[in-house]
Parts: structure tokens; sequence; C-alpha cells
């Protein structure tokens, strides 16, 4: 699971007194919205949401809280799976959207099988067959 640090309109802007503002960037059109404030400093869970505009299609984040959060506006986003306890084969879910099957955690990196195999369908050392990706992508499904 994601969690993140959330910031506060006026730490973000660096405007003291600030409490909403909106923002437009290559991603799209974004607000923070008053109320956002009271989650400052707090600890946020999070899933990774598609933004897709007519120039880049990237993801942020929407809280359990249901606001919606763009990087920036976050600190110290990370992942509480250990991912070197986790079982080879187990489902993930890359960007929300893929499935693949767990191949394996090394240096801050987690691989997964290509084109959704699994170690039973995959010669274990044949390396083109992984791709590796980043912990913000990464989600495991858990039965």
């Amino acid at each position: 699971m994601l969690k993140g640090k959330a910031r506060s309109a006026e730490e973000i802007t660096g405007i003291k007194g600030c409490k909403s503002f909106d923002i437009k960037n290559e991603r799209g059109n974004f607000s923070y919205r008053e109320e956002m404030n009271c989650f400052s400093g707090k600890i946020l869970e999070l899933e990774l949401t598609p933004i897709i505009s007519n120039i880049i299609s990237c993801y942020d984040y929407v809280s359990s809280n249901g606001y919606f959060w763009i990087t920036e506006w976050l600190e110290n986003v990370h992942d509480e799976t250990d991912w070197s306890e986790v079982s080879v084969d187990s489902k993930v879910l890359i960007l929300n959207e893929i499935k693949r099957y767990f191949a394996k955690y090394k240096n801050g990196k987690i691989y997964t099988w290509e084109k959704g195999r699994t170690s039973w369908t995959t010669e274990i050392d044949n390396i083109d067959s992984l791709h590796s990706w980043n912990f913000r992508d990464v989600k495991l499904i858990k039965y």
C-alpha cells in the first residue's frame, strides 16, 4: 500500500496564509481546495490514478479520503509492502491496470514476468523475460 505525507497550500506555494490555489501544467488543470489543508502533515493512504491529457499520460494519486493529490503536493511517498517477503508468482497490478506476476525484488526495483507469464512458463535464467518497475507503479494483489 502506498502512503504519503500531505503538504499544506502554504507549504506548496511558499505564500504565507495561502489556503487554496489552482495550477495548470502539462498534465492538466488541478485545484488544491481549502479543506485539503486539514490533512497537512498527515499520512494518507494513496492509490495511483491515471491522468490523461492531450500531451502526455502520467499517474498521480487519489487518497482514501477521496481527494486528488498530484505528486508535488505530497512528500515521502512510499510503499509499505515488504517486497523482499513477497512470494514468486504473486499477482500484482502495474499502474492499476496491467496484470502481471511478481518475479523478484532487487536493488529497490520490483521485477515481473513479461506478458503475464509466471515462473512455471518462463525460463528462469532468461533475463529478457523480466521487466523492472518502480515501487510506486506496482500494487500487490492480496487474496
